[in-house]
């Protein structure tokens, strides 16, 4: 979480025992080092807007739905946060394999999900923290 006034700015993490409170610079190391280009690219380390919280939802919808097997729903979800928040390449990635899945469905594919290709989730590269920027 990010809080933002003008006269402070801080990052909080909320998910262990209390509250941490971070700088950004904390965020360029942890949980992977990342780069003044992947910060600017991916906009990282900034306080998103309404419409950017509601496209983060709406992915993590599309992916759960996906987990879960709702497929006909998946593509409506990642389509939504893509128009939410159209720049942001993840987004743009997620509804084009939602929407490969779809199609592979449609023609009667029992491997659809195999041949997609690998899930641009940055929580794979925490779990592989060798990984080049």
């Amino acid at each position: 979480m990010r809080w933002e006034s003008p006269t402070e700015r801080f990052d909080m993490d909320a998910t262990g025992k209390g509250l941490d409170k971070y700088d950004d610079e904390h965020y360029k190391q942890w949980p992977f080092p990342i780069t003044e280009q992947e910060i600017k690219e991916q906009d990282y380390l900034k306080s998103l807007t309404s419409r950017e919280e509601l496209s983060i939802f709406l992915s993590m919808r599309g992916a759960c739905l996906s987990e879960a097997g709702r497929l006909s729903e998946v593509t409506d979800s990642f389509a939504a946060a893509c128009r939410l928040a159209p720049n942001w390449k993840g987004n743009r990635i997620m509804l084009a394999q939602a929407q490969e899945l779809e199609l592979r469905q449609r023609q009667g594919s029992s491997h659809a999900l195999a041949s997609l290709p690998p899930d641009p989730n940055p929580l794979q590269q925490i779990q592989n923290p060798t990984r080049s920027p």
